[in-house]
């Protein structure tokens, strides 16, 4: 039992955060690009809370490791843009615990059941960041992925920066994409 605990536990800590999406330009060949920049003015991090020089650290490594280098001369660039916004949802919670036995009445009630009803207004952090690829030869998006995730309100930069890396991370991974000779 032991066991399988572990796994799961490993498998939620290996799990990205949030919905991972990608999509290319499917007439691309991909080994044509072995450089690649960062495009500064485009790219755009709007948060106070993630540190932008880890995360733009992060993005630089793993496409380096996925053999995506970086120079000054370069046929490919890298668009960061990267949001959050506080949000706000109302939770409501109703619990009939006895409903099989009860009766529904006219005016929305049930006669002899328990019932437990509450609403919880949750305060959380939506954050979005969108990874885009350009050839500026041809002046288009070859290759674009990216996430949403929703965080706790009060959780710590550090945390904060540690689960937007992760879920970078998950990006890049899908690239280069796997392509049909």
């Amino acid at each position: 039992m032991k066991y399988y605990a572990i796994i799961l536990i490993a498998f939620i800590a290996c799990t990205p955060p949030g919905n991972v999406s990608v999509d290319y330009d499917r007439a691309i060949d991909f080994k044509q690009y072995q450089a690649a920049s960062i495009d500064r003015m485009g790219s755009s991090i709007q948060s106070d809370r993630i540190d932008s020089v880890k995360l733009m650290n992060a993005i630089r490594s793993t496409f380096e490791s996925k053999g995506l280098f970086f120079s000054n001369s370069s046929n490919l660039q890298v668009r960061v843009v990267l949001y959050e916004k506080n949000k706000e949802q109302v939770v409501e919670t109703i619990f009939y615990p006895e409903y099989p036995r009860a009766e529904k009445h006219t005016e929305g009630y049930i006669k002899g059941a328990l019932s437990l009803e509450s609403k919880k207004k949750i305060v959380y952090n939506e954050e979005w960041c969108i990874v885009s690829l350009i050839d500026p030869l041809k002046k288009k998006i070859v290759w674009e992925g990216g996430y949403v995730i929703k965080q706790d309100i009060n959780n710590t930069s550090k945390y904060l920066t540690s689960q937007s890396i992760k879920s970078l991370k998950a990006v890049i991974r899908e690239y280069p994409p796997e392509q049909n000779p």
